[in-house]
């Protein structure tokens, strides 16, 4: 059939990338000499609406549904990053550098594409989405050790008010059963 259709949705989300690298000095040296650690932790949640028409092409036994959709969230972001360098060999030569980053944001999605589904349960989409966000707060702290001093440095600086525009091009296909 066909018909205008509304719906109101919500979306939690959580995503963590935890990246490690050993670097050697050259290939026949196999001792590390460095060592670097990311580790990020990424939360979201938003609330949104969309706008849809569904038709079907009979001839072709499929459904077709362009949408519009709009969504308002928050995210928060936690990230650290540890280097070493364990030096080369001279005294003083070692390095260590760790900061911790955390933001808050708020962000506006939109979003337009169109959904295909087949009466067998196959579906696909295509989207363009519009991601704007702003972010309200951002705390950084690191410390750092060069040269096998011990003496530590702390740094804090906090920097809201940023704003970015991301675009994003989806595509997916899937099977309802």
């Amino acid at each position: 059939g066909k018909g205008l259709g509304f719906g109101i949705g919500s979306h939690i989300g959580f995503a963590l990338s935890n990246d490690k690298a050993d670097n050697k000095a050259s290939d026949e040296t196999p001792d590390i000499i460095e060592t670097v650690r990311e580790n990020d932790r990424l939360y979201t949640g938003d609330i949104g609406a969309r706008l849809f028409y569904r038709f079907e092409v009979s001839s072709v036994k499929l459904n077709f549904q362009p949408f519009i959709g709009m969504y308002i969230g928050k995210m928060k972001t936690n990230s650290d990053r540890d280097y070493s360098y364990l030096g080369d060999g001279t005294a003083n030569s070692a390095q260590t550098y760790k900061a911790k980053i955390e933001q808050e944001a708020a962000y506006l999605k939109l979003a337009a594409g169109i959904n295909v589904i087949s009466r067998q349960g196959i579906f696909g989409f295509a989207k363009v989405s519009s991601f704007s966000y702003e972010i309200e707060t951002r705390e950084k702290s690191s410390t750092s050790l060069v040269g096998g001093s011990t003496t530590v440095v702390p740094l804090t600086e906090t920097k809201p008010n940023e704003s970015e525009t991301v675009l994003a091009y989806n595509l997916g296909f899937g099977l309802m059963f």
